[in-house]
């Protein structure tokens, strides 16, 4: 969210892959990825394990 607006930061095709008969009873995301505030103070997403995990700082928008 930036400000009172949805803002997509960036894509992912596939966060998760399941191959079976049935889903998963449930799976806990925090384990796939997560949101947070970094060392210097800003807001930062990360994808955890999987063949790329990454981070990436959130833009922020207007005056701080």
């Amino acid at each position: 969210m930036v400000g009172a607006q949805y803002q997509p930061i960036t894509g992912e095709r596939d966060l998760v892959t399941v191959s079976g008969a049935r889903p998963p009873a449930s799976y806990d995301l925090a384990t796939l990825v997560k949101l947070q505030v970094n060392a210097n103070g800003e807001a930062e997403w990360v994808v955890l394990g999987g063949s790329a995990p990454r981070r990436e700082v959130i833009p922020w928008r207007g005056e701080r």
